[in-house]
């Protein structure tokens, strides 16, 4: 477990480093247990914070859309942090992996959410405020506003950056093979919704390249060419 050398990580560090200190003195199950996994915390040098680039890419990512989303706005503190909350739970919202490679019904993701809170996260529904003037909007309809032009700045970023693009002439990057796990590309989603599905069938063209696939989703069957499917950023077999 790798972190930079902010003040919150030093702090927990030192209080772990006590936890352990005392259960080694009575029990080392815990030590045991993490050292058959395998786990080992570290930090990061002083003053690198470019030799976290996979973490410090997507906070970078969050701060781009963030800035121009909150460019125009004019909010209180109490307003201000109510739109970082949906935004975080947005960023945690994305899917990483597979929960089960064996069943391919099961159509659930392993999230950040879920070691937070344990599940993935859930949104209530609400309206579509995109081509509505701010002016006839209520204060709570304007943070939902911010909240939904977010998502969809961020979403189709995140889903770009998952997209292996090539040549047609090739078949390159992650191999979209039948039972793999995609998120189907659909702009159409209200915040904190992802639209999953297994490939069951992939489709050459006449110089035998796949460029087509049918995805089974948990409402339907549907086919759609590989640039509409993005396979998930951690794949294990």
């Amino acid at each position: 477990m790798v972190r930079d050398n902010g003040t919150t990580f030093q702090g927990a560090s030192n209080q772990i480093n006590e936890i352990y200190q005392f259960l080694r003195d009575s029990s080392d199950e815990i030590m045991t247990s993490l050292s058959n996994d395998g786990i080992k915390w570290s930090f990061l040098p002083v003053y690198t914070p470019h030799m976290g680039g996979i973490y410090e890419a997507a906070v970078k990512s969050c701060k781009y859309f963030l800035k121009r989303v909150l460019a125009a706005a004019l909010l209180t503190y109490e307003e201000f942090v109510t739109v970082l909350i949906q935004v975080e739970g947005i960023l945690n919202s994305r899917p990483l992996c597979p929960l089960s490679n064996t069943d391919i019904n099961d159509f659930s993701a392993l999230t950040p959410a879920h070691f937070l809170i344990g599940r993935a996260i859930t949104t209530v529904p609400d309206y579509e405020y995109k081509d509505v003037p701010a002016h006839r909007l209520t204060l709570f309809q304007q943070l939902q506003q911010l909240q939904q032009d977010f998502w969809r700045r961020w979403s189709r970023d995140y889903i770009g950056i998952l997209q292996q693009r090539t040549k047609w002439r090739s078949s390159k990057g992650p191999a979209l093979s039948v039972g793999t796990m995609v998120v189907v590309k659909d702009d159409r989603l209200p915040p904190c919704q992802w639209k999953l599905g297994r490939i069951i069938q992939t489709h050459d063209g006449r110089d035998s390249v796949a460029r087509v696939a049918t995805v089974l989703t948990s409402k339907c069957e549907i086919k759609r060419s590989y640039v509409h499917l993005c396979p998930l950023p951690i794949n294990i077999d």
